[in-house]
């Protein structure tokens, strides 16, 4: 019986507890601004990319489902945020060759796995593997995604900071389709007379983050990582359009809607960015999901005045669960072993 216990105790601290011991270990060394009444807490998610069932097997969606599900549940307590953002990709097969029946069911397991956050205002930003990049971006693939997620371009005022959530990829300059470029262009050119209000911040989201020439720049944590299959080296040149967007339009948007804060995602690691032609500080945050890095983040944004700080919070590694619970196995193994030993013997000394 105790044996059982024991393995109970075990699956249970590994699907849901270490989530736990994790975001409460994060939020009790993060500033919380509870002093100030312009303070704003907002968690930071990117990358999620829920797995679709074209290129990924059911007991691979299954696992990053949970995986997802109680990492955003738990760092939702632990945190209590006032707002969530979720900068793009939020699927990982969301453009075309998903049917619109599989879009259906995609998106309904998406709900499902972010059911922690309902009641909660959240945002959420258009992602290449949501629909597709700048060039290949259709009406109607934007159409699908704003009935699934809202709309792709908007501004949010919370505690008197600007949030402007903007489809950036539709902007730059290979963008193919005018419809495309026409919706994010007329939004952006609200912004041109947009005024924050006095000790207060202006935060621009984009999925791509704006144009720097690789991570060399971005701060000791990014410096210490080498490559990975989903993420690459910190020397690796980054191409505009790809991996980041073009100066041009990284130009343009900082001189338009000159922001004190950007939030980005898309590269799948951590980037601390300083913009000094325009003092704004860029924050590109990490993939969410074990499916992308083994293992992934999430941020914590606390805007205090003109003041803002992004804590990045690890999740648990994906390897050290699996070590964890293959350690279990082969203990769980020993004890039976020993006991049938221990039980042979007992017997021979009686028949003997």
């Amino acid at each position: 019986m105790g044996s059982w216990l024991a393995a109970t105790a075990v699956v249970l601290f590994g699907q849901v507890g270490v989530f736990y011991l994790y975001a409460y270990r994060c939020a009790l060394t993060s500033a919380n601004g509870a002093s100030d009444p312009s303070a704003l807490r907002a968690l930071v998610v990117s990358d999620v990319h829920l797995l679709g069932k074209r290129r990924r097997t059911w007991i691979e969606r299954i696992w990053i489902d949970w995986q997802i599900t109680i990492a955003l549940q738990a760092a939702n307590h632990a945190h209590a945020p006032e707002i969530v953002l979720v900068l793009g990709d939020q699927l990982d097969e969301g453009g075309y060759p998903t049917s619109d029946e599989d879009w259906q069911e995609y998106t309904s397991r998406f709900t499902q796995a972010m059911a922690s956050l309902r009641g909660k205002e959240t945002l959420f930003l258009m992602g290449n593997h949501d629909a597709a990049f700048g060039r290949y971006l259709t009406k109607a693939g934007m159409q699908r995604y704003e009935l699934a997620f809202g709309p792709a371009n908007r501004l949010m005022t919370v505690k008197g900071h600007k949030i402007i959530h903007l489809n950036t990829m539709a902007l730059d300059t290979d963008v193919k389709d005018p419809e495309v470029r026409a919706q994010a262009a007329s939004f952006l050119q609200t912004l041109e007379t947009l005024e924050p209000e006095e000790d207060t911040s202006v935060v621009l989201l984009t999925h791509l983050p704006l144009f720097r020439n690789d991570d060399l720049l971005c701060g000791p944590v990014r410096s210490q990582e080498g490559g990975h299959i989903t993420y690459e080296h910190p020397s690796f040149r980054y191409s505009p359009f790809h991996h980041v967007l073009s100066r041009q339009l990284s130009s343009q948007l900082l001189t338009t809607i000159r922001p004190s804060v950007v939030l980005s995602g898309h590269t799948h690691a951590w980037c601390e960015y300083d913009h000094t032609e325009v003092n704004a500080k860029e924050f590109t945050i990490p993939a969410f999901s074990w499916g992308q890095r083994p293992d992934p983040s999430y941020g914590v944004l606390h805007l205090s005045g003109r003041h803002a700080t992004v804590t990045t919070c690890s999740l648990p590694t994906e390897t050290h669960l699996f070590a964890l619970y293959g350690i279990s196995i082969l203990l769980f193994v020993a004890k039976l072993i020993w006991r049938a030993s221990t039980r042979r013997l007992v017997r021979e000394k009686k028949d003997t």
